[in-house]
């Protein structure tokens, strides 16, 4: 189901996404705080659970692009764990950007759209996202959606212990505190 807002157009991946998305994974600017940049055959992977999780959820994450010239510029989207954040399985927003796409806005204003769905159409009742402790840009996009700090740390159960980007703070969000916003803007 295609979505847009006013600058992007969100829609499911196509075959036309599979190139610039196992470029996206590879990137090392893009991956920097993720546990390594991704093969082609890993990206691909990650394309199948993907289009597993839409079947399963109904919801998953989204390729962005541009609306004014179709560019692929990342993805965002709503994943339903298959792990525990913090003893629960939960609903986690996230987002790549390529590089030269970041710091224009575009990772907030997908995320809006991604949360409106969340909240304003599926009601679900809350939504997390986490990232490594040193990724001030993406806790930026989290703070200007209105998820709080939650103060809580945790290590990601799929990194081990000892690796870098193993320690995560996690962001929440009603679906009340959603409701609430909106009607006062």
């Amino acid at each position: 189901m295609d979505r847009q807002t006013a600058r992007l157009l969100l829609r499911p991946f196509t075959e036309e996404d599979r190139e610039p998305f196992a470029a996206l994974n590879a990137d090392p600017d893009v991956m920097k705080h993720f546990p390594a940049t991704l093969s082609h055959a890993e990206s691909d992977d990650v394309l199948l659970r993907i289009s597993r999780k839409w079947q399963e959820y109904g919801i998953s994450y989204w390729a962005i692009r541009l609306k004014s010239t179709d560019e692929f510029i990342g993805t965002v989207g709503i994943n339903f764990t298959d792990y525990l954040v913090l003893g629960e399985y939960v609903y986690e927003i996230g987002w790549r950007i390529s590089p030269k796409h970041q710091r224009k806005g575009y990772a907030k204003e997908a995320a809006q759209e991604a949360l409106r769905i969340a909240f304003e159409e599926m009601n679900i009742g809350k939504v997390v996202s986490f990232t490594v402790l040193d990724n001030l840009p993406s806790q930026g996009v989290m703070q200007s959606l209105g998820m709080e700090n939650t103060g809580e740390q945790f290590a990601h159960p799929l990194i081990e212990e000892s690796h870098r980007c193993s320690m995560h703070c996690l962001y929440s969000l009603t679906q009340d505190a959603w409701l609430n916003r909106q009607s006062t803007s």
